[in-house]
């Protein structure tokens, strides 16, 4: 199949929605024609499917850099090929890049489904990527069905900053922005270990943001580093976030 064609054609057709092409061993050069149609602004692609087509992780990479920018296209069935650690990775950078707060932002926050839902297919990439990052990919697919973007960096800025992926505390929110997001940490959980979580997450923005517990109703004393002195201050901020309405 000349794909090089094929995407010069499809590249104008702007009501193309669904583009079938499994079972056609396209590889790393049908890949590299695909991603041009991808980074292609005018294209309204919203499902691509390229089950088994021989796409190792040098294949993923290249497709998972094409949809940076791309704000359309919703599936890209990949299953049954033969991807693994490295191309993974660049799914999970491309849904959701943890390095910053900035870069979770502005990652793709439309691409809902790489194909792979069954449960056999799960474990493959939680071994490839770990339980935490492979949860985290998981949730990010499911969480980008939502229309809300601004709403989907958000759950992405909490829930990597619960896994101590970053710290909000390190940002550059305004000062004023802080109670709000910190009730929105005491108040989010997914984790089945969701309480522990939820205090050490707290704790980190406190201890770099110590001039938050300067008032009258919060105070944090200065070595606090025990599990009972997080749940007070966890306590606290519930009553100062009652009292001022967040």
């Amino acid at each position: 199949i000349d794909l090089e064609y094929l995407v010069t054609v499809m590249g104008r057709a702007r009501q193309l929605r669904r583009l079938w092409l499994a079972d056609n061993i396209i590889g790393r050069k049908g890949c590299a024609s695909l991603a041009k149609l991808l980074r292609n602004r005018e294209s309204n692609l919203e499902e691509l499917s390229l089950f088994h087509n021989s796409i190792k992780d040098s294949s993923a990479i290249v497709l998972a850099l094409s949809l940076a920018k791309n704000t359309k296209l919703r599936v890209l069935a990949l299953g049954d090929n033969e991807i693994a650690g490295a191309g993974f990775s660049a799914m999970l950078k491309l849904v959701c890049n943890y390095s910053s707060i900035d870069d979770i932002v502005k990652s793709n926050h439309s691409l809902s489904s790489i194909g792979m839902g069954w449960p056999g297919d799960r474990e493959v990439i939680e071994r490839d990527l770990g339980a935490d990052d492979g949860n985290i990919f998981h949730a990010s697919l499911r969480l980008n069905r939502h229309s809300d973007k601004m709403l989907v960096a958000r759950h992405k800025i909490l829930w990597n900053h619960v896994k101590g992926n970053i710290n909000i505390g390190n940002s550059q929110f305004a000062t004023g922005a802080m109670p709000h997001i910190l009730c929105w940490v005491v108040n989010f959980s997914n984790e089945t270990d969701a309480n522990f979580r939820r205090l050490d997450s707290v704790y980190r923005i406190i201890r770099s943001l110590p001039d938050l517990c300067r008032t009258d109703t919060v105070s944090l004393p200065p070595k606090a580093n025990s599990k009972r002195s997080k749940t007070s201050i966890v306590r606290r901020l519930r009553q100062f976030a009652t009292r001022s309405g967040f």
